[in-house]
């Protein structure tokens, strides 16, 4: 879903996109307005599964990427225009709008994170929509009118500026907001992984509890320090209406691995500690690594060198690389595993294999250890509801082959 398609030409053209009428009607902020009201530690949330049924369990769409329940395709919410197609640009990296949870009539905080940067790029400053429904949520709103958002000031990016959607919307009607990160002074690039920036959002006191309320992200672009602009994907999001996360019913366990520098090995990943009396048929997660350390082998046909264990009879199961279409230019930085069947519904046993993947160590890694981070770890059973599961870090540890002994 694009809308408001702007080109860039440099990094100040971002400013423009702002003071040309691309915001809302009540302007736009920076980086010296007040904090907002509710504390930064609760901006990080943990991904959270869908708490409501859903036709089965969810199948990747192009280049792999799937989107929570909410929105249906080809849905335009109110005050929206449809943009006019514009040529593909290769991501080169990925917004990340985190998923949060609260109860009706409380206030959460929604963190939006810039990952899976592709090795050797610079991506200085961002842009991006997110659109909500404004009858179940809304961004909170400034004492200026503005969105209740402050960038991260760890990145210093002084000039980063918000403002509501659609254009002169008034405290209400408001469905959407426009968040641009940069500086005019500093192009350092923005390290992969940092929080960009942080919002308050309101639950309406009527919203339904144990429901989700999506968040859709659009018109995501990052810039180099040269003004380039850098296609970057960004994924919907959403908050769930709950007063509290649910409990994990399973682990999706990744398995350390050692090698030295240039050496093949297999990774493996399981499904353990599954609570009894539940059934999980399928699950999904992305792994996320550093490609100066390791490399995930890809196949001839440019996915991930990743196979299911037969003896689970997932006949289903797919792999792909993140972000969506770097095998291309050889920028991956992840890959999401989707491991289910649409003929066999038996639950997968505790303690079984998943599937294996062939992982290459960088020849010129460094000696030590290093995480192999795990995210969007999601269950399902036979009807297709989600069923919370955890997915810990593993490690990476590259070890020289030649040590002598003690």
């Amino acid at each position: 879903m694009r809308r408001h398609a702007i080109g860039w030409t440099s990094t100040v053209a971002m400013v423009a996109i702002i003071g040309c009428g691309g915001g809302g009607g009540h302007g736009s902020s920076s980086a010296t307005d007040a904090e907002p009201t509710i504390p930064r530690a609760n901006a990080s949330q943990t991904v959270r599964p869908t708490r409501t049924p859903v036709a089965g369990f969810p199948t990747p769409t192009a280049g792999g990427l799937w989107t929570p329940t909410g929105t249906p395709a080809g849905t335009h919410l109110p005050g929206t225009t449809t943009a006019t197609p514009r040529p593909t640009i290769l991501s080169q990296g990925v917004v990340r709008i985190e998923p949060a949870y609260g109860d009706p009539g409380e206030s959460v905080a929604l963190a939006v994170r810039l990952t899976d940067i592709a090795p050797g790029l610079s991506i200085v400053a961002t842009q991006n929509d997110i659109y909500f429904d404004a009858s179940q949520v809304t961004i909170a709103v400034t004492t200026e009118g503005r969105p209740d958002c402050v960038v991260n000031p760890a990145i210093n990016k002084e000039y980063s500026q918000f403002a509501f959607f659609p254009s002169r919307c008034v405290t209400g009607s408001c469905n959407g907001i426009r968040a641009l990160v940069l500086s005019l002074t500093n192009l350092d690039p923005i390290p992969s992984g940092s929080v960009l920036y942080t919002c308050n959002a309101s639950i309406s006191p009527t919203a339904h509890r144990e429901s989700r309320s999506s968040l859709v992200c659009a018109v995501a672009k990052g810039s180099d320090p040269n003004g380039g602009e850098v296609g970057v994907a960004c994924p919907d999001s959403w908050i769930d209406i709950a007063d509290s996360p649910p409990l994990s019913q399973a682990i999706v366990d990744i398995g350390s691995i050692q090698g030295a520098p240039g050496e093949s090995v297999a990774l493996e990943v399981s499904l353990t500690n599954v609570t009894p009396g539940s059934a999980i048929v399928a699950t999904q997660n992305d792994l996320h690594f550093d490609p100066t350390q390791l490399t995930f082998a890809g196949t001839a046909s440019g996915k991930p060198d990743c196979a299911v264990n037969p003896a689970i009879g997932k006949e289903a199961t797919s792999f792909s690389f993140q972000p969506p279409g770097c095998f291309a230019d050889d920028s991956c930085t992840g890959i999401r595993a989707l491991v289910l069947s649409y003929e066999d519904l038996s639950a997968i046993p505790s303690g079984s294999l998943l599937y294996t993947c062939n992982v290459s160590i960088a020849a010129s890694a460094e000696v030590g250890a290093s995480d192999l981070l795990c995210s969007m770890a999601l269950g399902s059973d036979a009807a297709g509801h989600a069923i919370p599961v955890d997915c810990p870090p593993a490690q990476i540890e590259v070890v020289l082959d030649n040590l002598p002994s003690p």
